[in-house]
């Protein structure tokens, strides 16, 4: 009962620094909670929901067609009376009264959907119903877009379909950033009639499966077990997270980032709100021990203290958290899949206990134990603590990193992330120390007597408490490198859809191009005068075997990291091998020997280096290939660097001609930008004469992207403001931190004769210019991590933030110094100095 009422004694005593510290704690802990409800949330609306998103509880896909042994296979790993439906999907051109445009054509048989819901118009059906005419049912957005109704035409390579119904419900419709055209239903029997299936078109043939229930924990390896090509792609619900929805994945995890931005912010405010609160409690517990508390009573005490203010302001997080999920649902609804709900799992409970006591205990335990340990005596004049214990402080040191790894990690998913980011940041922390410390010896080495009072004394305050220097501005530079990170970060996202510089995106796409269509294609083009920018041919093929031995497909599990997901990725997908004369403008030999030195006998191959990085390839590597039925074998020669953004027809792996110039092809075309005719007057042009080509405009696609972006990047500009107030907020606390910390010396200044306006420039000097110092190390601090992210994390160019560069830095001055003038006045009058400052 006593140690209660001195607890709440002492609550009530010093509330205002309990409640600074709550807050900081709460927006700490607050934006990691919500990007972490966020996750949990998807991953278990996924598992509830899983089977209606991908309309099955087991699905095998390929870029091919599927042989009837493959057929027999899948069914014989099912178990009895398991039901199937087949499903082709495609990318091709549509033609109605008034223009022609990209569809994302589903030709679907009777049974599609056997697990989920498709409303058409205000009835659920299913595939029987496009099976007795040729009748398409298309997306809402469809109708406006091409203005059309329902009962008009669309024209799909040689058949006319009839428009009777609209999309109203899709329960396998999910998030997906590729999303560049209109969904259409089409009925399967109707595929062979559109003439869209030709040798070499691009395609998705998907056969999905219900079983009976429940549903085996190991179906998805029974079937890879009798489907061993890697070039089948097998996937159940749990699997969605890194299909369909990997990109929103990914999104996540990039808020994840910024929510650790946020809480490191977070965590310098804790760490020295906390240092102010033993201040604080020196004189208290000093008299504590007088009146005979022992050693260890008294870290008891502060220790439950503590712990009771890390709890609230973790819980208090916490509710903030699940409020500020539920108020920004609008914003990611689009994206999101049907029935998502807010879920607060135990990984949610988890990840707050360790950002919250967690870390807080790691931060000021040691503070804690050692100031305990000082004399009653020593407490009470407040004078310095006892020496510190090296192997406690390493211990903490060591907790602290590793606490910070398992954090990074649990968001990011990714080790280069986690090491990428966190070097970044210890990194900057080395650099500001050091160049703080430099320019201190700069001073000292460039003292000059004659220097006027204010800087002499702003001088000696620097040169007598380095430490307190130095400090300011690795916390000062830290905030505004923080703060000023995420504009960066956000602006590089956006800014990988924007061509580069020195590249100039083709205006069309074009593939599927048949080898006999090569000819009158270039024929129509000269017509028009319109200008190829590159052809490139196109075989598909299958990696058998890497220096003889069988090359197997990769597994992605729960635990995957997002390095392993990309890798599971490029392994199990078919392999496309083109061949050239020489590289294209985007393409740059890295290693090994140059591409014009290739052979054709024996045959050398090129590959794109991340590729070979992720396949395990290196120069030497023999490989050999399934081209058609016919096997073909090739030495890696060398790796390429390739230019993606370039949007020109660009391999993975590429061959000298002479060695795979007979297999069956198909080719792919990009065109330069017409001055008269626009993309959709070319694609109209292409609809006619060649309705089996499929060709993108690629800037309707980019804009559609960017749309798409600008929406979700909502959530990045909301971080953004939260890193950027909470930076403030901290170094405002700091300040006022260091601001009493020297009461003393202010006191013993004005007893020297100083008036109250020559202690405030005092302050603004010698504070004011180690935060605008700090502050300009900072920015310019923020500009190399956001590079070192982009490339080593990204893998993309940095894109710099330039207005809000400018902008973060001369508010956080301002309203830093601002501060400096109220927190010093809120001083001198608590120490009777108001009156001197009547006269300012």
């Amino acid at each position: 009962m006593v140690l209660a009422r001195l607890i709440a004694a002492s609550f009530w005593r010093q509330r205002w620094i309990y409640i600074l510290w709550t807050v900081s704690l709460c927006a700490a802990v607050n934006g990691l909670a919500v990007i972490d409800v966020y996750r949990a949330s998807l991953s278990e609306t996924l598992k509830v929901q899983g089977a209606k998103i991908l309309s099955a509880h087991v699905a095998i896909s390929a870029r091919r067609p599927l042989t009837e042994e493959e057929l027999q296979k899948f069914t014989e790993a099912l178990p009895a009376g398991s039901r199937m439906s087949h499903v082709t999907e495609m990318f091709a051109m549509f033609t109605t009264k008034n223009e022609s445009r990209l569809g994302s054509l589903r030709f679907v048989d009777e049974s599609y959907p056997l697990v989920g819901v498709l409303q058409i118009n205000d009835e659920e059906v299913h595939g029987n119903r496009l099976a007795s005419e040729p009748v398409a049912w298309v997306a809402p957005d469809l109708l406006p877009l091409m203005n059309v109704n329902e009962g008009d035409t669309l024209k799909i390579g040689a058949t006319t379909f009839t428009i009777r119904g609209v999309i109203r419900k899709d329960s396998s419709q999910t998030f997906s950033i590729g999303s560049m055209a209109p969904r259409i239903y089409l009925g399967k029997k109707y595929l062979p009639a559109t003439g869209l299936m030709t040798f070499g078109t691009t395609f998705n043939e998907k056969v999905y499966a219900e079983v009976p229930q429940p549903v085996a924990p190991d179906l998805k390896k029974s079937v890879e077990s009798k489907l061993t090509d890697p070039a089948i792609q097998v996937t159940v619900p749990s699997d969605l997270e890194q299909g369909s929805l990997r990109v929103l994945s990914r999104l996540l995890d990039y808020l994840g980032l910024v929510g650790l931005v946020t809480l490191s912010l977070g965590w310098i405010g804790v760490y020295y709100l906390g240092r102010r609160w033993l201040m604080l409690e020196q004189s208290s517990g000093g008299l504590l021990k007088c009146l005979g508390l022992t050693t260890a009573d008294l870290r008891r005490l502060w220790l439950i203290k503590l712990t009771i203010i890390l709890i609230v302001g973790v819980t208090s997080g916490g509710l903030l958290a699940w409020a500020g999920s539920n108020a920004v649902i609008p914003l990611f609804k689009s994206g999101l899949p049907e029935d998502f709900a807010l879920i607060w799992s135990w990984r949610n409970t988890l990840v707050l206990l360790l950002i919250g006591p967690g870390m807080g205990w790691l931060l000021l335990a040691e503070n804690v134990f050692r100031t305990a340990s000082v004399p009653a005596l020593d407490l009470v004049s407040q004078n310095n603590p006892a020496s510190r214990s090296w192997r406690l402080w390493l211990f903490l040191i060591m907790g602290v990193t590793l606490l910070a790894v398992l954090l990074t990690f649990l968001q990011a998913r990714s080790w280069v992330v986690t090491y990428s980011f966190l070097g970044a940041l210890a990194g900057s922390v080395v650099i500001i120390v050091a160049l703080a410390l430099l320019s201190l010896g700069l001073v000292r080495a460039r003292r000059h007597p004659r220097l006027s009072w204010l800087w002499h004394t702003v001088t000696a305050l620097w040169l007598r408490r380095p430490a307190v220097a130095v400090l300011l501005v690795t916390v000062s530079a830290m905030c505004g490198l923080l703060s000023q990170l995420i504009p960066h970060l956000e602006k590089t996202l956006v800014g990988e859809l924007k061509s580069p510089p020195e590249t100039e995106r083709p205006g069309l796409f074009m593939f599927d191009v048949q080898d006999e269509q090569v000819e009158p294609l270039k024929a129509l083009f000269a017509k028009n005068n319109i200008e190829v920018s590159q052809q490139s041919p196109f075989v598909r093929a299958r990696l058998i075997k890497v220096n003889g031995t069988e090359y197997e497909r990769s597994e992605i599990t729960t635990f995957s990291t997002r390095e392993e997901e990309g890798d599971a990725r490029m392994r199990n997908r078919g392999v496309n091998l083109s061949f050239r004369e020489k590289l294209g403008p985007a393409e740059k030999v890295v290693d090994g020997k140059e591409f014009n030195d290739m052979t054709v006998s024996p045959a050398e191959i090129s590959v794109e280096d991340s590729y070979a990085d992720r396949l395990k390839l290196k120069i030497g590597d023999e490989l050999l290939f399934d081209v058609q039925g016919v096997e073909v074998g090739a030495k890696v020669a060398n790796l390429r660097q390739v230019n993606w953004d370039s949007f020109e027809p660009n391999f993975f792996m590429q061959l000298k001609p002479g060695v795979i110039d007979g297999a069956p092809k198909t080719w792919i075309f990009t065109l330069k930008r017409h001055k008269n005719l626009t993309p959709m007057q070319i694609q109209k042009l292409l609809a006619h004469d060649f309705p089996n080509v499929t060709s993108i405009n690629i800037e309707d696609a980019i804009d559609a992207v960017s749309t798409l972006l600008g929406k979700l990047g909502s959530g990045l500009i909301i971080a953004s403001r939260l890193s950027l107030a909470l930076g403030i907020f901290v170094f405002v606390m700091i300040l006022m931190f260091q601001l009493l910390s020297s009461e003393r010396d202010w006191i013993q200044l004005h007893r020297q004769g100083l008036r109250g306006r020559d202690i405030l420039a005092l302050q603004l000097a010698a504070y004011g210019s180690l935060s605008v110092w700090g502050a300009l190390l900072g920015s310019g601090l923020s500009l190399l991590v956001c590079w070192t992210l982009a490339k080593w994390t990204f893998h993309t160019r940095p894109h710099y933030d330039w207005a809000s560069l400018v902008q973060i830095f001369i508010l956080t001055c301002l309203l830093s110094v601002s501060a400096l003038v109220a927190l010093s006045l809120r001083q001198f009058k608590q120490t009777r100095f108001k009156s001197r400052f009547d006269s300012l």
